[in-house]
């Protein structure tokens, strides 16, 4: 079975629900421009969800599980966008599609290989820090792989101590399997949560971006203070179509439904457009222009 080359990372069927006519409205904030286009030419990466062996030999595997996924997910969307409750089996369904729809996007491979960087290159500075035991190490490597190493101990601690002086590239197949490992956990987490569903009143909608879930920190927090999914009072928004925005709180089994307002929903939309990586999207220009305008992103 061949192997496809476009895999969506945002699945189609979710990017319709922000549709009017069939079409989006994207702003592309590398670019810097507004264009109109159609869901299947949206949030398109080649070989996306491909790991690739030693050979270079691409499989699917895991772009076949997300459309599993999509699969079951999708009859639970159509209940909510018609403004029915879902039960707590169609929460537990809905919350490993979340979980995917955290970690499935670029801005999670990007947050994982800054991470995997840095915690090299500081291993680096500790482990070749000192020449003599770098000599040995160089000497061992060689020993045990046969292998000559075609640089001196004493380049190579110069080296580890000058971050200008090398390039660290992380494999797309580490940040997948870490996507994989992930998605067994973050479902866990969020069935354990209250849940709010807002609608959107008439005249007025949700965006979403290539990046669609947002962390809003709790507000006695202080100051650049880290926090997670996991932290008490951090709020969590996941926009699933114009019309639904999904609110994860605290620990809690509840599941509720509210009318947002006007004002409500543009707060969110702002929250959400500010945390994007690079595409905002929406079902009409002008939304996607006030909010890209508001938020100061053109």
């Amino acid at each position: 079975m061949s192997t496809p080359k476009r895999h969506h990372y945002l699945p189609q069927f979710y990017l319709e629900g922000f549709c009017r006519d069939d079409l989006l409205w994207v702003y592309d904030r590398d670019k810097k421009e507004f264009r109109q286009q159609a869901p299947i030419n949206t949030a398109v990466q080649k070989y996306y969800y491909s790991f690739e062996n030693d050979n270079g030999e691409r499989n699917a595997e895991v772009e076949g599980l997300l459309s599993l996924v999509e699969t079951y997910t999708k009859p639970i969307m159509d209940k909510l966008n018609n403004g029915k409750y879902i039960d707590e089996t169609e929460k537990e369904t809905l919350s490993i599609f979340i979980g995917f729809l955290y970690s499935r996007v670029p801005r999670f491979e990007k947050k994982y290989n800054d991470i995997t960087e840095r915690l090299l290159r500081h291993m680096n500075k500790v482990i070749f820090a000192d020449e003599k035991r770098t000599e040995q190490i160089l000497r061992k490597y060689e020993r045990d792989t046969e292998k000559k190493i075609d640089i001196s101990a004493k380049e190579l601690s110069e080296s580890a101590l000058d971050d200008n002086r090398y390039y660290i590239e992380i494999h797309r197949n580490k940040s997948l399997q870490m996507m994989l490992d992930l998605c067994k956990k973050l479902p866990i987490y969020f069935v354990q949560m209250d849940w709010l569903f807002l609608f959107a009143p008439k005249n007025s909608s949700f965006i979403t971006t290539d990046d669609p879930f947002a962390l809003i920190p709790p507000r006695e927090l202080p100051n650049n203070a880290p926090y997670g999914i996991a932290t008490k009072g951090t709020q969590k928004f996941v926009p699933l179509s114009q019309k639904v925005c999904l609110a994860m709180f605290d620990r809690g089994d509840k599941i509720n439904i509210k009318e947002a307002n006007r004002d409500e929903v543009r707060r969110l939309n702002l929250s959400i457009a500010s945390r994007s990586d690079r595409f905002l999207i929406a079902r009409d220009k002008a939304l996607v222009k006030n909010v890209v305008e508001t938020v100061g992103l053109n």
